[in-house]
């Protein structure tokens, strides 16, 4: 598994895991249960990557970034445009530099006491 200290997560990790998830709408469908399953074991595994950072919101930091990587992935193949998923990962490496400036707020408050 990657690296969490810094901005050492790579967003490539997503792609490769979400890229064997197929998508599906129908809950009853013979797929689904094992999706669920692949999709729930890498909420866990991306919430513990965060509990790691030391992120008081581990499990919500999580979800918004599967979320934000399963929302562009269609989108990118819907219209044919890579640009979207490049655009997408550097939006989510800044998103990460910024996390790694403070657990809690995503700020620096060591300053505060100076």
């Amino acid at each position: 598994m990657p690296s969490t200290t810094g901005s050492g997560m790579k967003v490539s990790i997503w792609a490769r895991a979400s890229s064997r998830v197929c998508s599906t709408k129908r809950t009853d469908s013979p797929r689904a249960a094992p999706i669920a399953t692949v999709m729930r074991d890498l909420l866990d595994w991306v919430e513990q990557q965060f509990r790691a950072m030391g992120r008081a919101d581990a499990r919500g930091s999580a979800v918004a970034l599967i979320a934000s990587y399963q929302g562009v992935s269609p989108l990118t193949n819907t219209f044919r445009d890579p640009d979207l998923m490049t655009s997408e990962v550097h939006h989510l490496e800044h998103w990460f530099d910024s996390l790694t400036e403070d657990p809690t707020t995503g700020g620096d408050d060591d300053d505060a006491d100076e």
